[in-house]
């Protein structure tokens, strides 16, 4: 299943050549079926999907396939208030950028206990021409905010990308298609596996000391955090009372994250106005402080 998600075709192809057995079935936390198939169908791995369907894979039936294992009644999400928060951001966010797509990429093996952090993703579409992802599952823990800092505690993030940037589904894999998602993940857990919080009025997250970029179709090495961009990004308060901020993520060159620590997040914006830098993620601009 790890080998079908992640687009590992050779080891996909070697292991069903060792008896494995192909139809292997669990059962996630929101009570869906999950098997090779499916998370080759969910990572838009082609060649792994027909390659599994050659070999007599299907998905999963309910009541045929009995899954190896599944989590007790009582952790079951669509039984949970987790559920109900994470449908109630799929709608907030289809209201503001149109109809997601069915199925979120999730997570296979969590990277902590309490959270698993999904991505959902938006087409373009007449009301907003970009591919949209947002991360969903990051509010499910509060982020360790200063005294009277509350209202701040629960985050998810947004990422604005191109029309032509190709589906991640569809991407077989590609690591040149794929880094937002990655980098959607790692933004979403750091807050929580560091003990810290995203602190308004903005953060700014560095791939590695010195910066490194951060896919291999960029020279964008880090990734500036704006909550309640241009009033789109509102917070969203739950049923269960939570208010959820919506931080816009968009990649910054090295020299304008330092020029943003040596000035200031206003002076950042206006430099952004100034030369029309779009909050999208774009791999073709020049940095601002080389343009000028």
């Amino acid at each position: 299943m790890r080998a079908a998600e992640e687009g590992h075709f050779d080891v996909v192809k070697y292991l069903l050549t060792t008896g494995i057995d192909r139809h292997a079935t669990y059962r996630l936390l929101t009570g869906a079926l999950e098997n090779a198939l499916t998370e080759a169908e969910q990572g838009g791995h082609k060649e792994i999907v027909e390659l599994l369907k050659a070999h007599g894979c299907h998905a999963p039936v309910e009541g045929v396939d009995i899954p190896l294992w599944e989590p007790p009644p009582e952790r079951m999400v669509n039984q949970m208030p987790e559920f109900q928060r994470y449908q109630a951001i799929v709608r907030y966010m289809e209201q503001r950028f149109g109809p997601a797509d069915p199925n979120g990429m999730q997570e296979l093996l969590p990277l902590m206990e309490g959270i698993s952090v999904s991505i959902n993703i938006i087409p373009p579409n007449e009301l907003h021409p970009y591919l949209v992802l947002f991360t969903n599952g990051m509010s499910s823990l509060p982020m360790k905010v200063p005294a009277g800092q509350e209202a701040w505690q629960f985050a998810e993030l947004v990422m604005h990308l191109p029309p032509d940037w190709i589906h991640p589904r569809e991407a077989n894999g590609d690591p040149q298609w794929l880094w937002p998602v990655q980098w959607l993940r790692k933004a979403a857990y750091m807050p929580h596996l560091n003990d810290t919080w995203l602190a308004p009025p903005d953060t700014i997250i560095s791939n590695a000391d010195p910066p490194e970029p951060l896919g291999p179709n960029t020279e964008q090495t880090c990734l500036l955090l704006v909550p309640r961009f241009a009033n789109l990004n509102l917070p969203l308060e739950t049923e269960d009372g939570r208010v959820i901020n919506f931080w816009t993520v968009v990649p910054l060159y090295t020299a304008e994250r330092d020029y943003e620590l040596q000035h200031d997040m206003r002076a950042l914006f206006e430099r952004f106005m100034k030369n029309k830098v779009p909050m999208t993620v774009d791999i073709h601009r020049q940095s601002f402080v080389d343009s000028e």
